[in-house]
């Protein structure tokens, strides 16, 4: 029976919808947000090196996308 159990450790996370919303709010920038919810409740935040990897973003776009997040205050 152990043979069928599906492994589902890969987590999920809510999103708030006010941020897909915000017209000002880039569709990267909305992304990172999106990457960074699946992460809530989890003991470690990804670093900016494993999130500019994971999302294949450079380090400088990866700060604009997060300071957009910032002015708005979602993060």
């Amino acid at each position: 029976m152990n043979d069928r159990l599906i492994d589902v450790t890969g987590g999920y996370g809510t999103i708030y919808k006010q941020v897909m919303k915000e017209p000002k709010l880039s569709i990267e920038a909305k992304a990172l947000y999106c990457y960074y919810m699946a992460y809530v409740g989890d003991n470690f935040i990804p670093s900016a090196t494993q999130t500019c990897n994971d999302l294949m973003i450079s380090y400088k776009r990866f700060k604009t996308l997060r300071t957009q997040l910032f002015e708005r205050g979602f993060l």
